[in-house]
């Protein structure tokens, strides 16, 4: 007869498992357990010395909505050395959302790390809360990375709402000779459909840039 590990088998691995990769396998298992008796291992698991282990802890506690214990713990992780642990930390951050972590993921925008950057541009935008508008443009038009800009659009759009149109739209009249940051805020103005980006974007179809003419036709389409 096979032996089929239980929970308590699969916790007491995480906590006591000789080698990182025992730790690391309990804890994505315990990952996909919606039982409640997971969430203080995985808290525990997520100060492990080993940074896979710790990772797949926080990927774990990211399930554990309302739970400021969990939070909590994902949220001191964002701040870990590591970071694959802060990258995943801040998707766990975004599938938490829990609108009360907004001010501790902004530093994440600025992080040396490229994935750790795109990660929070994507998890602000599951926030959905509009104080992340300014911070995502800035991304947008400042960072050297495509994945990052590319996230940081998706979440001004995701976000939408009159303070993104007005933000872009504000935005594209000042980057009006960057044709790189041009095509990048058109792109997220065509998809937020309001008739009063029509004005805006006929004057780019006068560019002397042909991309950003055809962009802005482009985004003209969407409205129809």
């Amino acid at each position: 007869m096979t032996y089929e590990p239980t929970l308590d088998d699969y916790i007491q691995q995480l906590l006591h498992g000789p080698n990182p990769s025992v730790r690391q396998n309990a804890a994505f298992i315990l990952g996909r357990q919606r039982d409640m008796r997971v969430i203080a291992p995985l808290i525990h698991a997520a100060d492990d010395i080993d940074a896979t282990v710790r990772m797949r802890a926080v990927e774990a506690l990211g399930a554990w909505k309302n739970y400021p214990e969990a939070t909590h713990a994902v949220l001191r992780a964002f701040t870990d050395a590591d970071e694959i642990v802060r990258a995943q930390a801040a998707r766990s951050l975004g599938l938490m959302q829990d609108a009360s972590v907004f001010d501790a993921l902004i530093p994440g925008l600025r992080d040396e790390s490229v994935t750790v950057r795109a990660k929070t541009a994507e998890a602000l935008g599951s926030l959905g809360a509009v104080e992340a508008v300014m911070p995502l443009l800035q991304t947008l038009i400042e960072d050297q990375d495509g994945s990052v800009r590319y996230f940081a659009q998706e979440s001004l759009v995701q976000i939408g709402g009159l303070q993104s149109r007005e933000a872009v739209s504000q935005a594209i009249s000042s980057y009006q000779d960057n044709p790189g940051i041009l095509i990048d805020l058109i792109s997220v103005l065509g998809r937020l459909p309001d008739m009063r980006n029509r004005d805006l974007l006929e004057t780019l179809l006068s560019h002397s840039d042909g991309d950003i003419r055809a962009m802005a036709q482009w985004a003209i389409d969407e409205m129809k």
